[in-house]
């Protein structure tokens, strides 16, 4: 019996504020291989040849195939717009499947899923794959720069995509639009591509909003920071910053203090440090994974645009595991689970102010659920 709710994948503890994968706390995931976290996330075991399953994902990224001239031919359109498409059409094209390269015991679906998620580092970085004979993570990151990493910059890039790895439960619309999907029957790319498409300020595209924003207040003293903090937070919430389960992102504080064993001291630490300490000393608010994400991914030399498409190629794989657990329930089992209540209020009940119905939810109940 799974620790949480609603799915065997993922889900979350609010109790203890944790965020579960498999019955695993992820903080215990961050510092792990990326391709092994997404074998777990897939099987639920533990891979038993990691560098076996890491020169698999190598092997298919730079393979010679009638289908990568379809990744070919998209690699300078950036976003996630092409990623969704990539997702929703090409892979699943009968005629070009990849070959047969099964690993182990994965099945045919698990193979192509894979062949796409190896394909995007490509597409996101805009150039063939670096292959530099190093790891999965090495060479993805190799290729979305555009130049060599050290050690230090590839653990880095690790805890970011470990990060987003899980969908936690039905929770976030990257893995519940998936499950929406796939409970109307839809093909996997199309719930792939749902998944990718659940991009706007508020989920998947909230790293870029801060990445931006760190970016233009780089040459900004604390002070100034500070002003611009309080003229933003007027106007509207501020990305990166508060969770709508927790109170405090348990994966947050792990990740900056990786950041801070790293000696990593640049301009984007000071600039988080310094609107963490303004949000929590004024508003009793902590940063989430956004905010740290994007500190992360300035330090390595990543712009903007790039922040949402490696946040999905991070949740890709939660996204396919959740549109495969989909399938195991009866058509629509989603939407009955997620509505079934409201559909046995009176009708008269669907008139009511529903947000002053969530602003009392929010401040008198959400914490003692």
């Amino acid at each position: 019996m799974a620790l949480h709710y609603d799915s065997e994948i993922d889900g979350f503890d609010r109790k203890n504020e944790q965020l579960l994968i498999r019955d695993r706390n992820i903080t215990s995931m961050l510092r792990g291989s990326f391709p092994s976290n997404i074998y777990y996330l897939l099987t639920g075991r533990e891979i038993a040849d990691a560098k076996k399953f890491d020169d698999y994902l190598l092997h298919l990224q730079g393979s010679k195939k009638p289908a990568d001239q379809t990744f070919a031919e998209h690699i300078d359109a950036l976003g996630l717009e092409t990623m969704a498409k990539l997702a929703a059409g090409c892979l699943y094209y009968h005629q070009q499947d990849p070959e047969a390269e099964d690993f182990e015991t994965l099945d045919r679906e698990d193979t192509r899923f894979l062949y796409l998620l190896s394909k995007l580092p490509a597409v996101i970085g805009g150039r063939p794959p670096a292959e530099n004979g190093g790891t999965f993570t090495a060479e993805a990151l190799d290729t979305m720069r555009g130049r060599n990493s050290d050690k230090n910059e590839q653990e880095i890039l690790e805890l970011v995509l470990n990060s987003f790895i899980g969908g936690f439960g039905y929770f976030a619309p990257t893995t519940f639009l998936p499950r929406n999907a796939s409970s109307t029957g839809a093909k996997t790319g199309a719930c792939l591509a749902a998944g990718i498409c659940a991009n706007g300020k508020y989920h998947i595209g909230a790293i870029g909003e801060v990445m931006q924003i760190m970016k233009e207040w780089n040459g900004k003293n604390e002070e100034e920071i500070i002003a611009g903090l309080k003229t933003k937070v007027e106007k509207e919430a501020f990305p990166g910053f508060g969770h709508p389960l927790f109170k405090i992102d348990p994966r947050v504080k792990y990740i900056r203090n990786i950041l801070r064993e790293q000696n990593v001291e640049n301009r984007f630490v000071e600039i988080f440090d310094i609107c963490a300490d303004y949000f929590r000393k004024t508003r009793n608010i902590y940063p989430n994974i956004d905010a740290v994400n994007a500190t992360a991914l300035l330090t390595l030399g990543f712009e903007p645009a790039h922040g949402p498409c490696i946040f999905a190629f991070g949740r890709l794989a939660a996204m396919y595991a959740h549109t495969r657990e989909e399938r195991k329930h009866k058509p629509y089992h989603v939407f009955r689970k997620s509505l079934g209540l409201w559909t046995l209020l009176p009708k008269c009940f669907f008139n009511k102010d529903f947000d002053k119905i969530n602003r009392f939810f929010k401040k008198y109940l959400r914490r003692r659920l």
